[in-house]
């Protein structure tokens, strides 16, 4: 499976030091969403934001998701991860 890179959501400007492809909760991700929730929820809203563009794209026809260089089935199983999950 190719990895899905994020798009201009996902950048540090918008998630400050954290990095939303690897902000999951964890055990010691816990405490970082306890001190800095905005944080979280910029990175959460940027997944969300992508996600959904991708859903577009692949709507609207699965040979602007190849124009991308990604494949159907690998946008269909990122679309498909919830908000919280890298």
């Amino acid at each position: 499976m190719t990895p899905i890179l994020f798009s201009r959501h996902a950048t540090p400007a918008i998630c400050g030091a954290l990095d939303c492809a690897a902000t999951t909760i964890s055990k010691g991700g816990f405490l970082d969403l306890l001190l800095e929730p905005g944080r979280w929820l910029q990175c959460w809203r940027a997944r969300v934001a992508y996600r959904h563009d991708l859903g577009r794209l692949l709507a609207t026809g699965p040979h602007l998701v190849r124009d991308l260089g990604l494949d159907a089935a690998d946008v269909s199983e990122e679309i498909a991860k919830p908000f919280w999950r890298a």
